[in-house]
């Protein structure tokens, strides 16, 4: 069988949302993957977990782990792993670091979870019962001193991203690295950020940092700084709609304040003269999709915002649950929309929507998720998107 390569294995990082390591962004723990290593095990790491996959793709075996990238390569779409192999192909050492700061965030969006979040960990340990009940999530549990099970803070809300041997360790990986993307939780939430970024403008040598937010929390004192760094600078907004849609998918987020920080850093943008500096929107494709991309779409275009979009990774927001003839009126209303900007993005979404195959149930189930958040936040789906 022929040897499988992925320059992400030899030249990529990621630092996830646990504290824990693994190759990429989009790796998910293998079979194989007996132990989970910090940042501060990371010659563990590289002699287990990395050795591991190495050895799997010499005898060409697709390690578990990297299914998402198996998958998006069979559906047509280009892959981390292609990314990476064509990028890093004469690289050295660690190039691509992705850095998520912990957990810590203001939002509990629809397609998240407590593991990503401390505000969806406190709706979920305020709701136990009802969420065990459901079993919507895998809640992780240890015995108090009582002998009663109860959630495990320690796992959910251990503040790892305040620590000063995370300001060292970026120090110490940073002389080879050519691109950082730094996303949370919520990265601006981070009292640690601002030192972390002040690591990485010292470095001489341009790199890409790319700073992944929700849009809700700026430091408007700091943005100047950060934009005016002699890096290349990508801010990347996380968008599921614009308005109420957005309310809603990124819950409790308010509109009024998302449209308010983006007006800002547009005029930041262009208050620096020749500066490498992208604002960008980046969509979860995702059932609700079927409403809110094409006004996102429209917005996204009239304020000269290129919008890249994914499918939705969540074990009750599949897909599959819009209907046939949801399917339909997208796919129509795409045809026919008059819209300029983001035409590739435009195709995606179409290509997304094509190879749906709707299933009732997986349309129960996500309807059945939408109501149980709906009961606990008080919200109503069904008024903002049918």
């Amino acid at each position: 069988m022929e040897k499988i390569e992925c320059k992400m294995i030899d030249h990529g990082l990621s630092l996830n949302w646990d504290n824990s390591l693994a190759p990429c962004c989009v790796y998910l723990p293998g079979k194989k993957d007996t132990e989970r290593y910090s940042y501060k095990q990371l010659d563990q790491y590289r002699a287990n977990i990395v050795n591991q996959i190495q050895t799997d793709f010499k005898k060409g075996i697709k390690h578990s782990g990297c299914d998402i990238c198996w998958k998006r390569e069979e559906s047509g779409e280009r892959s981390l792993r292609q990314f990476a192999n064509e990028e890093y192909s004469h690289a050295s050492g660690l190039v691509d670091l992705e850095f998520r700061l912990g957990s810590l965030c203001n939002l509990k969006c629809i397609m998240c979870g407590p593991h990503a979040s401390t505000q969806w960990y406190s709706e979920l340990k305020k709701n136990i019962v009802e969420f065990k009940q459901k079993g919507h999530y895998h809640v992780k549990e240890k015995i108090d001193s009582d002998g009663r099970q109860r959630p495990d803070d320690s796992y959910y809300t251990n503040p790892w991203w305040e620590e000063e041997e995370l300001v060292d360790f970026i120090s110490d990986n940073i002389s080879h690295l050519q691109k950082i993307n730094i996303s949370g939780g919520e990265p601006f939430k981070v009292k640690q950020f601002n030192k972390l970024f002040g690591i990485l403008n010292q470095k001489k040598e341009k790199i890409t940092i790319q700073i992944n937010t929700n849009g809700t929390h700026l430091d408007l004192d700091n943005v100047y700084n950060i934009l005016s760094t002699h890096h290349s600078i990508r801010v990347v907004i996380s968008l599921e709609g614009i308005g109420s849609h957005n309310e809603y998918l990124r819950y409790p987020s308010k509109w009024q304040e998302i449209e308010k920080n983006i007006d800002y850093f547009i005029k930041m943008k262009q208050a620096i003269k020749n500066k490498d500096i992208t604002l960008s929107v980046h969509h979860t494709f995702q059932p609700a999709s079927i409403y809110s991309f094409l006004p996102l779409l429209e917005y996204c275009r009239d304020n000269d915002l290129p919008l890249e979009t994914t499918s939705v990774y969540h074990h009750a927001i599949d897909l599959t649950a819009i209907t046939l003839e949801e399917k339909q009126q997208f796919l129509d209303k795409l045809e026919n929309a008059d819209i300029n900007l983001n035409r590739a993005t435009q195709n995606i979404a179409k290509t997304i929507v094509e190879d749906i195959i709707p299933d009732q149930r997986a349309r129960k189930k996500y309807l059945d998720y939408i109501k149980f958040l709906d009961k606990i936040r008080n919200t109503n789906y069904s008024k903002i998107f049918i």
